[in-house]
């Protein structure tokens, strides 16, 4: 079901008579403008029905709008500028029939054909009613692109419209939860996401913001390939968003989806009792015996930990007391349960193990000597609001709701609304639990004679973990939330996952003035900000107030016997034993330490500042004019300024000082574009010829210019930094910009780059239900900012430079070739086959500059080459094309996408100062071509609004929709070699990921302008477990040199399963044997009790409601 909020969903620009504007006209060619296209086109040609001769003059007019245009002397008309939506058109003329074509289909820069065939006036014949029905072949698309309608989101299992996106044929979704897209092996900061005409990235890190209201959508357009010439600064893709309109009455809706609590993964809470990671220091029967299941790494038990003669003295205690104190320092629930019981039963830790978890198992035996523990908690202290690690009592939800109409007393003005609101649990606990983003848009639509205005603002908040991963978090759920350190701490403890916040703000204005029916022109103005914090009210940052006898080893941490209460009450927690002990591992300590075991980190890694922003103003249009029958010819150009204040500190209390992130800079970015869409007896040719450049600040320093060259010494040795920028220092103001000595010594001068982007793109049919289409075109991006102007300063090491961005920096270029083949199957599908090749070059890398001492810096440079190829098959049977027994609707799609890529580095990646150390040649790393497939399937099948029993606008069986959802990946290639073979590389391949998602909707009733329905999304419909592949796991012989998505496995426990598989590695580096990596059944497999961490995507239900009035 499809809901239009109340008449024409989306309206034309009015056409009246006279002349146009002279000052509109000159402010069409002389604003800096470049409008992204947001409409598109109908024509075709009325003639008599009986005589099949052209009429010219003819009125054909958009029902419910004053749109239109006459027939020219041929019989030809054209409408342009037509928003996208589903329309009524009407013909009329003296001495004819009037004929309605309803139905009819308009899609974003696509031409609509509507032939009409009219009759003369007959007695009793008033008006003629048709349908007009979609073609299956779109002659006018010569590129690899899709219209999704809000009809297909409505019913289809997306949540978001990154589900959108990653359910399109050819891409795929990356990153440990599967929730980034990347479009033909390029990632989504090369593409560009677009809502009504506005650019959504942050030019700071060209990461667009993709989250929007999908009742607020009107139709999405997905290009992987053949860009006119008026996209420019990608690569990649677009992604084409048109929201809609306020309507001639109030309407909107409202929705929410739910979903329970419960943990993400399969297996127990990562950090609770019934976990791998913590039951040899709690389970009672081996948790004091040397005998216990983490003994190869050292723990000999609490027995034997007490009694340790080279016992940290701050961890001083019998082994009972020493046990507590673990529960204390790693509080889950079961923990916190387990003190209670302590503090009640007078410290017997079977009874308390028992009343918690119930008896031991059959066997097992709690050895002698392990005595008692005294337990209490400090006055005015819940231990349950103590708690840490407890996952999966959150639900996850989305609110969202639509609200639009005219303006009361402001009649023709129209205003439309979109809220939407999404929280979603971490996996593992962060100081900030869930992900949680807001977002508002809004848009405020008038006419005024033949200009019509369009007034936009946006905007939303997320706040989430950045999981220790840059300057801020990045739009998505934290891909790793099981992050482990290396060294001694054996997993990532939650507590260093810095909470984070980003808030984007958009405003803008957009005219579109019609000159005539065949002409019109559109301004665009926008203001960008997007803010970068680190939330520190979240997790206290303050140090714990000193205390009489503590070490300088170990702040805050206990108190020694004799103390009063009096004097630790601001921050005592709990006494085990004779010690009194704070809140910590909770808060930031500026001393880094470990737990008693000496094994896992408790301090909170480092403290993270952001005052990080961007600003951007945006002025850009274009004028499109249908010169004649056979030509569309729009040209535009576009000015960007973007103002970046950089000032990212972090303090690392596990080291003396950290690091400085500090950049300050203003680029111009400029566009210029011409291109014509030929249409000329079926034939489609869009050529065009784009023009780039960018103007910044040159740094002579940073980028290597000045008179002391890229290895001044300056760039090496200490800086003086004012004392205002150290958050513990008395001084400090947050507010207040960084001065460092460095960037007094930046001259700055300007410079530019210019690149020139040829597109072309041709549709050819070759049959009348066939086409061949082909297109080739350059795509320049320039680097993020951060690539440009960043500078990092080691606080650890007297403030020297690090690593520095580059002014210098060239822009990415891909060249892109594709051709493909387009087949109407029996008037009812739709086959499309495309082969594609990317040409990638000037990716920017770190490269080192090494002068004569032993400090060295790193620099951005272009040196990394891709090339990915592909072939890709899509076969389609759209909705109202097949229609089963009852009345019910079949439709659905499916698509394979054979993806091939290879690339590596060309260049120098090290520079030295002392010549003998330079290579002489230039080296050249290529990697081996890794072949990627990549199937979808997309079956839905409905019935009509009424079937079965019911009334009173309920039907029983009608409104019923299903929709299913397939997606297979191949895994990933990685390096098995044990026997240290020479020569050998990415020999072996990960199990394929796949997965089958449902939507099921049902619409509830109907009454008058109401409709509401109930909706079930499914994913991993059948509950299939996967073991989730690691991340660098290129594995020698060498035990160490193996790491599980960044962190080690106790006693490398991924080679003892990898030695477990029947998988024998030959000399020549083949394989051979009945299993595989990523297989986890059969008696030979030696897997460890790591659920939790290895198989997560545990199928998740959502309930929802949607209304519409």
């Amino acid at each position: 079901m499809i809901h239009s909020y109340g008449g024409p969903v989306m309206r034309s620009s009015v056409l009246l008579p006279g002349r146009p504007s002279a000052f509109l006209l000159m402010l069409a060619f002389l604003l800096p403008v470049t409008a992204f296209a947001q409409t598109g086109r109908i024509a075709g040609r009325v003639t008599d029905a009986q005589s099949g001769q052209p009429i010219p003059g003819v009125n054909v007019v958009i029902e419910g709008t004053t749109v239109g245009t006459a027939t020219d002397v041929d019989g030809y008309y054209s409408i342009i500028n037509v928003a996208p939506g589903v329309y009524s058109l009407r013909a009329t003329f003296i001495g004819y029939t009037p004929l309605v074509v309803e139905g009819v289909e308009v899609n974003i820069d696509l031409t609509t054909t509507v032939d009409f065939e009219l009759q003369e006036e007959a007695i009793g014949l008033e008006e003629v009613v048709v349908t007009s029905t979609p073609p299956i072949i779109q002659r006018d698309i010569a590129g690899s692109e899709r219209n999704i309608s809000a009809e297909e989101i409505q019913n289809a299992p997306y949540q978001n419209i990154n589900q959108v996106i990653t359910s399109q044929v050819s891409i795929n979704s990356v990153g440990r939860f599967n929730d980034r897209p990347e479009i033909r092996g390029s990632s989504i900061e090369e593409s560009k996401f677009i809502v009504d005409g506005i650019d959504q990235s942050d030019p700071l890190t060209n990461r667009p913001y993709t989250r929007i209201n999908l009742d607020a959508v009107q139709e999405v357009k997905m290009q992987t390939g053949g860009f006119s010439a008026e996209y420019g600064n990608l690569r990649s893709g677009v992604v084409n968003v048109v929201t809609r309109e306020g309507g001639d009455r109030y309407s909107g809706s409202f929705n929410i989806q739910y979903s329970p609590p419960g943990l993400k993964h399969f297996g127990p809470m990562p950090y609770g009792h019934a976990s791998a990671v913590t039951k040899p220091f709690v389970e009672p029967w081996q948790a004091f015996s040397s005998t216990n299941e983490f003994a190869e790494e050292g723990f000999a038990g609490w027995l034997a930990e007490a009694a340790s003669p080279s016992r940290d003295p701050q961890h001083t205690g019998s082994a009972a007391e020493l046990y507590a104190l673990w529960l204390w320092r790693h509080r889950s629930q079961d923990s916190i349960d387990m003190l209670k019981e302590l503090s009640r039963n007078g410290g017997n830790i079977r009874a308390a193990w028992e009343a918690v978890h119930g008896s031991l198992p059959a066997g097992a035996t709690i050895p002698d000597g392990i005595g008692t523990v005294d337990v209490e908690f400090a006055p005015g202290i819940d231990p349950d609001e103590q708690t840490f690690h407890q996952t999966g009592d959150m639900p996850d939800y989305n609110i969202s709701a639509t609200f639009g109409g005219p303006v009361p007393f402001l009649n023709p003005v129209k205003f439309f609304l979109a809220y939407d609101r999404q929280q979603i649990e971490y996996a593992a606990e962060f100081p900030q639990p869930a992900y949680v983003d807001n977002s508002l848009r809004g848009k405020v639509t008038t006419r005024i004679g033949n200009t019509k205005i369009n007034l936009n603002g946006f905007w939303s908040r997320q706040k989430g973990g950045d999981g220790g991963q840059g300057p801020g978090i990045d739009g998505w759920i934290s891909t790793n939330p099981y992050r482990q350190l290396g060294g001694s701490n054996k997993f990532w403890y939650s507590h260093c996952a810095v909470p984070g916040q980003q808030t984007r703000q958009i405003y803008a204005a957009q005219l579109t003035h019609t000159f005539n029916a065949n002409t019109f022109a559109q301004l665009d103005v926008s203001h960008h900000r997007t803010d970068y914090k680190m939330l520190n009210d979240v997790r206290e940052t303050k140090p714990l107030a000193a205390v009489p006898g503590q070490t300088s080893a170990l702040q805050g941490l206990l108190n020694p016997d004799g103390e009063s209460f009096d004097e630790i009450k601001d921050w005592a927690r709990i006494r085990i034993g004779d010690y009194w002990y704070d809140e910590a591992p909770v808060g930031y300590s500026p001393v880094w330490w470990v737990d008693v075991t000496g094994y896992y980190r408790m301090s909170s890694c480092n403290v993270r500042y952001n005052n990080t922003y961007s600003r951007k103003w945006e002025a850009k249009g274009s004028v499109t004019s249908q010169v004649n029958r056979n030509n569309q010819v729009k040209a535009g150009f576009t000015v960007q300024n973007v103002t970046l204040h950089q000032y990212y500190y972090a303090l690392d209390p596990s080291v003396n000082g950290g690091s400085l992130d500090q950049a300050d800079a203003r680029p111009w970015m400029v566009g210029l574009y011409a291109q014509d869409k030929i249409e000329y007896q079926g034939f489609v040719a869009n050529i065009g010829l784009r023009l780039d450049g960018i103007l910044h600040d040159a740094f002579p320093l940073l980028d290597g210019t000045g008179d002391a060259g890229p290895y001044s010494t300056y760039l090496l040795q200490g800086n003086t930094i004012r004392t205002d920028y150290d958050p513990n220092s008395p001084d400090y103001d947050p507010e207040k910009p960084t001065e460092i000595r460095l960037s007094d010594q930046l001259a700055r001068e300007k410079t530019s780059q210019w690149r020139l982007s040829p597109r072309i793109g041709i549709s050819h049919p070759i049959s009348t239900v066939a086409k061949l289409f082909f297109n080739y075109g350059h795509m320049y991006q320039w680097a993020d900012l951060f690539s440009y102007y960043r500078i990092n300063y080691n606080t650890r090491q007297g403030n020297r430079v690090s690593s520095m961005g580059n002014p210098l920096l060239g822009p990415a270029r891909t060249i892109a070739y594709e051709v493909g083949y387009e087949q109407n199957l029996f008037d009812r599908m739709n086959l499309r086959l495309t082969g594609y090749y990317k040409d990638i070059n000037d990716e920017a890398d770190w490269a080192s500059y090494v002068p004569l001492g032993e400090s060295s810096y790193s620099r951005r440079t272009n040196q990394r080459f891709r090339d990915v190829r592909g072939v890709e098959a899509f076969l389609e049977l759209r909705r109202g094309v097949v229609t089963l027994p009852y009345g019910m609707d079949l439709s659905g799609w499916g698509s394979v996408n054979y993806l091939v890529e290879s690339g590596g580095e060309f260049g120098y990646d090290q520079f030295f100062e002392d010549p003998t150390r330079q290579p002489r040649q230039v080296s050249t790393e290529v990697s081996d071509p890794d072949v990627r497939p990549l199937v979808k399937l997309n079956v839905s099948l409905s019935t009509p609004e009424e079937l079965g029993p019911g009334g009173n606008g309920f039907s029983l069986l009608g409104g019923l929709d299903v929709s299913l959802m397939y997606e297979w990946q191949r895994g990933f290639q990685f390096t098995w070699n044990p026997e240290n073979y020479p020569l050998v590389e990415n020999n072996v391949r990960w199990a394929p990921y796949k997965r089958w998602d449902l939507r099921l909707t049902k619409s509830l009733f109907t009454q008058g302008r109401f409709d509401a329905m109930f909706y079930l999304d499914i994913t991993n419909l059948f509950n299939q477990k996967y073991l989730h592949p690691p991340a660098n796991t290129d594995i020698s012989n060498t035990a160490d040199s193996f790491a599980w998505d960044g962190q080690k496995w106790f006693n490398n426990q991924f080679v003892n399963y990898m030695e477990s598989l029947d998988l024998k590695v030959n000399e020549d580096g083949s394989v051979e044997g009945s299993q595989r990596p990523g297989d986890y059944k059969g008696d030979n497999i030696d897997l460890p009790d790591w659920d939790s961490w290895s198989f997560l995507d545990k199928r998740d239900i959502y309930f929802g409601i949607r209304l519409y009035f």
